[in-house]
């Protein structure tokens, strides 16, 4: 009965290929089903990577932030709950092709789905790892790693050690997955109080916990000016505080919109984003095609369709990515496929 339980929870988490195609709000828009497609990315001061699962690669100026890169995938929701974690190094080389000079890594919670590829991905990039005090603990058994990890709980802005980029973690929330109690059987929401001293090849991906949850404001600086703000986001949640303003781009999470009240239009009316990047909208369970993508567990067309709609009117003063994007769009916002770059100016 234990493990039916956290079958659900892991069932209600997150949610087929994608084409160069306009939105036109009618389900098929959202089968993604595709031979190929080839997109440009011209040179800027200013791109952004989905990465798949959440993650992203932000460039500014040459110098990199890496969020939430997560490239493995646990091989389905029953391999995801009764598996271990491993690592796909093959996967994590292809994803992190061209992603260079990062000087941070930065994370909004600790599941699996974000946090799972950390110690190979560490160690092919250098750069400070931002995370939560769970983060900080999973890694006791990677103390090269750990060294380098700084928790953002109770922090304010922090500058990027070697980069014109300022971050402010924002106290965030995670949707539910079956319920929001921080003990059993949802002990996939709690944080990892002690160091963590195994290999996470012992461990069950469920014990990789969230911790507290965090989005963050991502400022690009050029001298004392921000000239970029940013939005991110790795998990729908209820109406709280953030900083409200006028933001660049809105990098939001689909996965399990519908379980909290008012999300994304909440949010959006705040942010009064220039464009907005839809994330974590694909299985991160399965190893993907690169030409046929599926939604995550419970996700449909029909429900994208839904969120779409939602946010359909958040976005007033449009100022889209300048080059083409192989994904489901309008000037407004990009559902890209995963590896494929925003160019803005």
């Amino acid at each position: 009965m234990r493990y039916a339980a956290l079958l659900i929870l892991f069932l209600t988490s997150c949610a087929g290929s994608v084409i160069r195609r306009q939105y036109t709000g009618t389900p098929n828009d959202f089968d993604f089903r595709h031979p190929g497609c080839t997109a440009s990315t011209p040179q800027s001061d200013f791109t952004v990577r989905y990465l798949g699962s959440g993650g992203v690669y932000i460039n500014w100026k040459n110098d990199g932030l890496l969020i939430g890169p997560y490239f493995s995938h646990a091989g389905g929701v029953l391999a995801a709950q009764f598996g271990h974690v491993h690592f796909d190094d093959e996967r994590i080389a292809s994803g992190m092709k061209d992603v260079k000079n990062v000087r941070a890594i930065l994370f909004g919670h600790s599941h699996f789905d974000h946090l799972g590829d950390l110690p190979r991905v560490a160690k092919l990039v250098s750069g400070v790892i931002y995370t939560n005090d769970s983060g900080v603990n999973l890694l006791g058994n990677y103390p090269d790693v750990q060294t380098r990890a700084i928790s953002v709980e109770g922090k304010t802005s922090m500058d990027v050690p070697g980069a014109a980029i300022r971050i402010t973690p924002v106290k965030w929330d995670h949707a539910p997955q079956l319920c929001r109690l921080h003990h059993w059987p949802c002990t996939y929401a709690m944080g990892a109080a002690d160091p963590q001293t195994r290999p996470w090849e012992t461990l069950h991906l469920r014990e990789l916990r969230s911790g507290q949850t965090y989005a963050y404001v991502i400022e690009l600086l050029d001298g004392d000016r921000v000239a970029h703000r940013i939005y991110y986001n790795d998990a729908a949640a209820a109406e709280r505080p953030v900083p409200e303003g006028s933001y660049d781009l809105a990098i939001i999470c689909m996965a399990s919109y519908d379980f909290v009240r008012g999300y994304p239009e909440w949010l959006l009316a705040r942010l009064k984003p220039h464009h907005v990047l839809i994330s974590h909208y694909e299985d991160f369970f399965v190893k993907q095609k690169t030409s046929s993508w599926s939604f995550a567990p419970l996700l449909t067309n029909a429900k994208a369709n839904r969120f779409i709609e939602r946010m359909k009117d958040a976005v007033r003063d449009p100022r889209p990515p300048v080059n083409d994007v192989c994904g489901v769009k309008t000037d407004r916002w990009s559902m890209p496929v995963p590896g494929e770059t925003l160019v803005f100016q």
